[in-house]
């Protein structure tokens, strides 16, 4: 057969295997990123409860025993640092 070794045979063949790939691997990709977005939507979701939750009840920052908030400031601490 003379076609058998024809180089439009060979390219159309390159292209299809080559597209194949291409579209199973935009497959596999669209499946795992849709389940990643379902996991992080749902931490934060759950996050956010955490959240509503810790400001309904008050709770406030822990200052280390004995010292105050202005104190550690007025040291020269950013705030949310650590006091030098």
């Amino acid at each position: 057969m003379a076609t058998v070794g024809s180089a439009a045979v060979a390219g159309a063949a390159w292209v299809l295997v080559a597209g194949g790939f291409y579209a199973l691997s935009r497959a596999i990709f669209g499946r795992i990123s849709a389940r990643r977005e379902t996991q992080l939507r749902e931490l934060i979701s759950r996050l956010a409860d955490q959240v509503r939750d810790a400001v309904s009840a008050g709770a406030t920052a822990r200052i280390p025993s004995g010292k105050t908030a202005e104190g550690l400031l007025a040291r020269g601490a950013e705030p949310g640092g650590v006091a030098g």
